[in-house]
């Protein structure tokens, strides 16, 4: 018996699935996918393009389980994909060869529904029946390529396609079931995977928690009951509609988040941006609910300290979007009161925080945005400002935009910003030397200056500030003991120094330093064992370490430092396997350790060293592929 057709506003199947049997697992498993998929609550009764979107997608039409019994498969074929909203074809070279695959197409695009038409492509290449040579290879059907006229005949017409890509390397499992869930659904990718990983985000937050425990980090305990206190504080002052409160209470949260190094480690990021977006949702609540300038000003605040923490986080299209509604408001509010000092302030400040987040993304604009938060800056005088704030913010531009002028190959320029940074770092401390903030800072700004010493050649000051840094860090680390950001600043202040000491072949002097730090980021790693950033950096330690040996010739007592950081960066990459900066450190350890093994006519080590370097390099380096030649030649030939 026939399919019955349903309502023409009512379809039986969200989907009808054509493949050809040699793909069945793969339609097996979107089948299964699809029907389990649940709707996002806040996309649910929006209207989308193909109509308000439903609870749930729906069942979805595979003839292998849907027709059992059929008596007419084309009948039966012809009825579902009537009563079918959508049509996903699998593709494949097999599907590519089918008849009834394509039959299949052809017979949907004639019911006048090609815009419902999908793919997913699970081998083969799209398109490769453009030539000749690649016609074995194409994946998409004849009738999936081209567009079918009323009378249900193709035409020489291309069709434009949808397509998620399960191939290895391409789109993975979770965003092709969102592209095909987003063209089912008549909704954006991007708004779909947004919603995605929001609910999954609250999905994981509970796992995450647990995996700290798991793991024996007690901190996230006496956090968890933290940030119930701030919330209660949040919600009090919300019904006291004092802004003022919340507000104070939101920064602190953020800042709480955004610092605690437990929840920088990889398996805790979810739950760091469900905390994060607490933040956010109170933030965009309170502005639904209130209107006028005072609210416009909070807004920006809002706004920018969210920039600045998505900028941590590295969402850095987040963090962009975010600065420029900041910048936004505060230009309305400049615009009404062009004498207000501190909106003139807040301005300057926020496109310094532009020229941030465009200079992580490359952006040659960042230049641009940094001059002009430079030139507003200096319009207010900051310089000589009473307001250390305001001078700290200087501060702060003169360090970023010197670095980003050096990346521009402007040296000189760039020497005479982070000196000047430097410099109002130190008076800060002189005028307020119980701000431990500011004193972090002189740290901060050592050691980007002493970098720019020791890459310039200019070795005696790059010495004389790395020490300057060490010194500072030093006095500060008794004063906060516990704080992991003095402690990391302070290794990286001696890490500068081992560097700058090994140049000017002070061998003695670089190890005491490179000892020092390694001192600092190993109890770093003991006492936050989860946050693998540690353990990158103490990795690096061990290189420089052997490094330094190398360079006095020393290649056996280098040999050991080189295998203890190549095995921490394998385990850290174990864990974490899109780590570009760890895989990029292996690199670079895997190249030392072959000049060493070289040295010491180890050949099928070197060769084995040789070939990690290149086999881990993301930057294409020539030389990396040249030497691997060579120790395979020297090997070959002993």
């Amino acid at each position: 018996m026939a399919l019955k057709l349903p309502p023409r506003d009512a379809p039986a199947f969200c989907a009808f699935i054509s493949y050809s049997h040699a793909d069945e697992r793969h339609a097996v498993w979107l089948q299964r996918a699809l029907e389990r998929w649940q709707v996002p609550r806040r996309l649910v009764g929006s209207e989308a393009r193909f109509g308000p979107i439903p609870e749930r997608l729906g069942k979805v039409f595979l003839d292998r389980d849907e027709l059992p019994s059929a008596s007419s498969l084309s009948d039966e074929i012809q009825a579902a994909l009537a009563a079918s909203a959508t049509l996903v074809v699998i593709c494949s070279p097999a599907a590519a060869r089918s008849r009834w695959v394509n039959e299949e197409i052809r017979s949907f695009k004639a019911l006048g529904k090609a815009q419902r038409v999908l793919a997913m492509i699970v081998a083969g290449e799209p398109w490769a029946s453009d030539q000749p040579e690649g016609a074995d290879e194409e994946c998409f059907p004849e009738a999936l390529r081209y567009t079918v006229d009323a009378a249900g005949e193709l035409t020489p017409e291309r069709t434009e396609l949808i397509a998620a890509d399960l191939r290895p390397g391409k789109d993975g499992k979770q965003a092709a079931l969102l592209k095909i869930v987003a063209g089912i659904l008549g909704v954006g990718f991007d708004t779909l995977r947004q919603r995605e990983a929001q609910r999954r985000q609250r999905r994981l937050a509970a796992v995450a928690a647990a995996a700290v425990v798991g793991m024996g980090i007690t901190s996230l305990l006496a956090a968890s009951a933290w940030f119930a206190r701030i919330e209660a504080d949040v919600q009090r002052a919300k019904a006291e509609a004092n802004f003022d409160l919340a507000r104070d209470a939101v920064d602190r949260y953020l800042t709480r988040v955004a610092e605690n190094p437990e929840l920088k480690t990889g398996g805790l990021t979810t739950l760091r941006r469900q905390l994060l977006e607490t933040a956010r949702e109170f933030y965009q609540d309170f502005a639904a609910r209130q209107e006028g300038q005072e609210i416009t000003t909070e807004l920006a605040h809002a706004h920018h300290r969210l920039a600045n923490i998505s900028r941590v986080m590295g969402d850095l299209d987040v963090a962009e979007a975010e600065i420029r509604l900041a910048i936004d408001n505060t230009a309305q509010l400049l615009a009404g009161e062009p004498q207000d000092e501190l909106h003139a302030f807040n301005l300057a400040n926020m496109v310094s925080a532009l020229g941030l987040v465009l200079a992580d993304r490359g952006n040659p604009e960042a230049g641009a945005a940094y001059a002009e938060a430079l030139e507003r800056m200096e319009a207010l005088d900051l310089w000589h400002s009473d307001d250390l704030f305001r001078r700290s913010a200087l501060a702060s531009l003169l360090d970023n935009y010197g670095q980003w002028i050096e990346t521009q190959g402007r040296t000189a320029d760039a020497e005479t910003r982070l000196r000047e940074a430097l410099r109002l770092r130190q008076e800060l401390v002189l005028a307020d030397p119980d701000n431990l903030e500011y004193q972090s800072l002189v740290i901060y700004s050592a050691i980007n200056l002493s970098a720019l010493y020791g890459r310039t050649g200019q070795l005696e000051a790059g010495r004389d500030t790395a020490r300057l840094g060490v010194d500072h860090g030093e006095a500060l680390l008794p004063r906060q003991p516990a704080n992991p950001e003095t402690r990391i600043s302070l290794s990286a202040a001696y890490e500068n120094l081992g560097g700058i000491e090994m140049l000017r072949e002070d061998y003695e002097a670089s190890a005491a330093a490179y000892d020092r730090s390694r001192e600092l980021k190993a109890a770093l790693v003991m006492d936050h064992p989860a946050v693998l950033d540690y353990r990158l950096k103490l990795a690096g330690t061990y290189t420089n370490l052997g490094e330094l040996a190398s360079r006095q010739a020393k290649h056996d007592d280098a040999l050991p430092w080189y295998d203890q950081s190549t095995e921490l960066l394998r385990w850290i990459l174990g864990r974490s396997p899109d780590m570009a900066l760890a895989r990029y450190y292996l690199s670079y350890t895997c190249g030392w350790q072959g000049r060493a093994l070289d040295a010491l006519e180890r050949r099928a080590q070197a060769v084995a060293a040789w070939q990690c370097a290149v086999e881990n390099d993301p930057t294409g380096d020539a030389t990396l592929v040249e030497a691997l030649d060579a120790a395979r030649s020297r090997d070959a030939g002993r």
